[in-house]
Protein backbone atom coordinates (compact mmCIF):
# COMPACT_ATOMS: atom_id res chain seq x y z
CA UNK A 1 0.00 0.00 0.00
CA UNK A 2 0.97 3.80 -0.95
CA UNK A 3 2.57 5.67 1.58
CA UNK A 4 -0.51 8.49 2.88
CA UNK A 5 1.29 11.91 2.11
CA UNK A 6 -1.58 13.67 3.64
CA UNK A 7 -5.02 13.04 4.67
CA UNK A 8 -8.41 14.19 3.39
CA UNK A 9 -10.33 13.18 6.36
CA UNK A 10 -8.34 16.03 8.81
CA UNK A 11 -8.60 18.20 5.34
CA UNK A 12 -10.96 21.51 5.93
CA UNK A 13 -12.57 21.41 2.43
CA UNK A 14 -14.52 24.07 1.18
CA UNK A 15 -17.98 22.96 0.32
CA UNK A 16 -19.62 25.70 -1.59
CA UNK A 17 -16.81 25.09 -3.93
CA UNK A 18 -17.06 21.42 -4.47
CA UNK A 19 -21.08 21.63 -4.78
CA UNK A 20 -20.64 24.35 -7.06
CA UNK A 21 -19.25 21.59 -9.82
CA UNK A 22 -22.04 18.86 -9.18
CA UNK A 23 -25.29 18.80 -10.54
CA UNK A 24 -27.61 16.55 -8.80
CA UNK A 25 -30.35 14.30 -10.45
CA UNK A 26 -32.52 12.35 -8.53
CA UNK A 27 -30.10 9.60 -8.82
CA UNK A 28 -26.54 10.38 -9.39
CA UNK A 29 -24.56 13.24 -8.27
CA UNK A 30 -22.37 14.26 -11.68
CA UNK A 31 -19.62 15.79 -11.17
CA UNK A 32 -19.32 18.86 -13.58
CA UNK A 33 -15.13 19.40 -12.62
CA UNK A 34 -12.05 17.64 -14.42
CA UNK A 35 -12.53 13.74 -14.89
CA UNK A 36 -9.09 12.01 -14.79
CA UNK A 37 -7.95 9.56 -16.94
CA UNK A 38 -9.60 6.81 -15.32
CA UNK A 39 -12.75 8.63 -15.44
CA UNK A 40 -12.99 9.68 -11.65
CA UNK A 41 -13.82 13.15 -10.96
CA UNK A 42 -10.94 15.56 -9.86
CA UNK A 43 -11.19 18.29 -7.33
CA UNK A 44 -8.55 20.89 -7.27
CA UNK A 45 -8.02 21.87 -3.52
CA UNK A 46 -5.57 23.51 -1.18
CA UNK A 47 -2.50 22.87 -4.21
CA UNK A 48 -3.61 19.13 -4.31
CA UNK A 49 -5.37 17.11 -6.50
CA UNK A 50 -8.46 15.14 -4.86
CA UNK A 51 -10.38 12.41 -6.01
CA UNK A 52 -14.51 14.09 -5.92
CA UNK A 53 -16.18 10.88 -4.56
CA UNK A 54 -13.72 10.64 -1.92
CA UNK A 55 -14.45 14.40 -1.06
CA UNK A 56 -18.30 13.80 -0.93
CA UNK A 57 -17.96 10.81 1.04
CA UNK A 58 -16.01 12.79 3.96
CA UNK A 59 -18.09 15.80 3.32
CA UNK A 60 -21.56 14.18 3.51
CA UNK A 61 -20.96 10.51 5.22
CA UNK A 62 -17.85 9.98 7.50
CA UNK A 63 -13.76 9.75 7.69
CA UNK A 64 -12.62 7.35 5.31
CA UNK A 65 -10.54 4.38 6.75
CA UNK A 66 -7.08 4.18 5.68
CA UNK A 67 -7.56 0.24 4.80
CA UNK A 68 -10.50 0.82 2.75
CA UNK A 69 -11.71 2.60 -0.50
CA UNK A 70 -14.77 4.02 -1.70
CA UNK A 71 -16.82 2.20 -3.79
CA UNK A 72 -20.05 3.09 -6.22
CA UNK A 73 -22.51 1.23 -5.51
CA UNK A 74 -24.11 3.16 -8.77
CA UNK A 75 -21.19 2.30 -10.94
CA UNK A 76 -20.79 5.63 -12.25
CA UNK A 77 -17.61 6.69 -11.33
CA UNK A 78 -18.22 10.21 -12.10
CA UNK A 79 -21.08 10.11 -9.35
CA UNK A 80 -20.37 11.93 -5.92
CA UNK A 81 -24.04 11.18 -4.28
CA UNK A 82 -23.38 10.38 -0.97
CA UNK A 83 -25.71 7.48 -0.65
CA UNK A 84 -23.80 5.92 -3.45
CA UNK A 85 -20.61 5.73 -1.73
CA UNK A 86 -19.63 2.95 0.63
CA UNK A 87 -16.52 2.58 2.77
CA UNK A 88 -15.31 -0.96 1.52
CA UNK A 89 -12.08 -3.28 1.41
CA UNK A 90 -10.44 -2.82 -1.76
CA UNK A 91 -10.60 -7.07 -2.59
CA UNK A 92 -15.01 -6.41 -1.87
CA UNK A 93 -15.05 -3.44 -4.85
CA UNK A 94 -13.09 -5.50 -7.29
CA UNK A 95 -15.40 -8.46 -6.74
CA UNK A 96 -18.64 -6.64 -6.80
CA UNK A 97 -17.53 -4.34 -9.56
CA UNK A 98 -19.28 -5.89 -12.37
CA UNK A 99 -17.20 -3.98 -15.07
CA UNK A 100 -13.44 -5.30 -13.99
CA UNK A 101 -11.59 -8.16 -15.38
CA UNK A 102 -11.35 -9.58 -11.49
CA UNK A 103 -15.31 -9.77 -11.58
CA UNK A 104 -15.27 -11.99 -14.43
CA UNK A 105 -13.28 -14.44 -13.93
CA UNK A 106 -14.27 -14.88 -10.32
CA UNK A 107 -17.44 -15.50 -11.70
CA UNK A 108 -15.96 -18.11 -14.27
CA UNK A 109 -16.83 -21.87 -13.42
CA UNK A 110 -15.35 -23.60 -16.50
CA UNK A 111 -11.95 -22.79 -18.25
CA UNK A 112 -11.67 -21.66 -21.83
CA UNK A 113 -11.73 -25.07 -22.96
CA UNK A 114 -15.09 -26.02 -21.15
CA UNK A 115 -13.68 -27.71 -17.91
CA UNK A 116 -15.34 -27.27 -15.07
CA UNK A 117 -13.59 -25.13 -12.00
CA UNK A 118 -14.40 -27.58 -9.60
CA UNK A 119 -13.45 -30.20 -7.09
CA UNK A 120 -10.12 -32.23 -8.55
CA UNK A 121 -9.57 -30.02 -11.96
CA UNK A 122 -9.58 -26.93 -9.50
CA UNK A 123 -5.89 -26.36 -8.90
CA UNK A 124 -4.47 -22.74 -7.55
CA UNK A 125 -1.29 -21.83 -8.93
CA UNK A 126 1.08 -18.95 -7.12
CA UNK A 127 2.62 -16.23 -9.54
CA UNK A 128 5.32 -15.04 -7.87
CA UNK A 129 5.55 -12.05 -10.57
CA UNK A 130 2.46 -10.43 -9.44
CA UNK A 131 2.62 -11.89 -5.49
CA UNK A 132 -0.68 -13.43 -6.18
CA UNK A 133 -2.93 -16.79 -6.09
CA UNK A 134 -5.08 -17.82 -9.05
CA UNK A 135 -7.35 -20.69 -10.48
CA UNK A 136 -6.79 -22.98 -12.82
CA UNK A 137 -8.68 -25.98 -14.51
CA UNK A 138 -6.11 -29.19 -13.57
CA UNK A 139 -6.71 -30.68 -16.88
CA UNK A 140 -5.52 -27.80 -18.99
CA UNK A 141 -2.57 -27.05 -16.77
CA UNK A 142 -1.50 -30.23 -16.55
CA UNK A 143 -1.01 -30.92 -20.67
CA UNK A 144 0.42 -27.34 -21.18
CA UNK A 145 3.26 -28.61 -18.32
CA UNK A 146 3.21 -31.87 -20.45
CA UNK A 147 3.83 -29.71 -23.54
CA UNK A 148 6.47 -27.72 -21.52
CA UNK A 149 8.35 -31.23 -20.68
CA UNK A 150 8.74 -32.38 -23.97
CA UNK A 151 9.68 -28.93 -25.45
CA UNK A 152 12.78 -28.85 -23.18
CA UNK A 153 13.57 -32.94 -23.58
CA UNK A 154 13.97 -32.55 -27.50
CA UNK A 155 15.82 -29.19 -27.18
CA UNK A 156 18.44 -31.32 -24.77
CA UNK A 157 18.11 -33.92 -27.27
CA UNK A 158 18.95 -31.93 -30.20
CA UNK A 159 21.72 -29.64 -28.82
CA UNK A 160 23.16 -33.16 -27.64
CA UNK A 161 23.23 -34.20 -31.48
CA UNK A 162 24.85 -31.00 -32.25
CA UNK A 163 28.92 -31.57 -33.49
Amino acid sequence: MSKVIFDINTMEIDHIKFLSKVSATNNCWYWNGAIGTHGYGVFYHKRKNLLSHRVSYVIFNSHIDNNLVIDHVCGNKACVNPEHLRNVEQRTNVIENNSSIVFDNFNKTHCKNGHEFSGSNLKMVYRSKENRNYRVCRICYNKLQLKAYYARKNKKSRQNQEP
